[in-house]
C-alpha cells in the first residue's frame, strides 16, 4: 500500500515498526505466560525463526523505501518539452497572440 501511495509513507513506517515490534515481542510474551510449554531447544528455534522473519521484513521495508525514493527522484527529474527559439515564435502565432 505504501508502494502505490495509498497510505502516506510516515504511516507505513509506523505500521512496519509496530509489526516488527510485535514479531519480536510475541515469543517473549508467550514464553513468560506459559513457562513450561516449550523446552530450551524449542525456545531457541522459535527465537531463531522470529529473528530471521524480523530481518527479512526489515530488508523488505528498506528495499521498498529505496524503490519509492528512486521512483520519486525519476518523477521529479522528468523534464517537459524544450522549446527552441525558433519554435517559441511559432507557438505564439498558433496560440493567437
Amino acid at each position: 500500500m505504501c508502494g502505490q501511495n495509498i497510505i502516506p509513507s510516515w504511516l507505513g513506517w509506523y505500521l512496519h515498526a509496530g509489526h516488527l515490534t510485535a514479531i519480536v515481542a510475541v515469543p517473549v510474551l508467550v514464553f513468560n505466560v506459559f513457562p513450561d510449554m516449550f523446552s530450551l531447544l524449542g525456545r531457541m528455534v522459535i527465537c531463531m525463526v522470529h529473528t530471521i522473519m524480523l530481518l527479512k521484513l526489515w530488508s523488505y521495508v528498506q528495499v521498498n523505501h529505496w524503490c519509492r525514493d528512486a521512483r520519486e527522484a525519476r518523477r521529479r527529474n522528468i523534464r517537459g518539452r524544450s522549446l527552441s527559439f525558433r519554435n517559441l515564435g511559432s507557438e505564439k502565432v498558433l496560440a493567437g497572440e
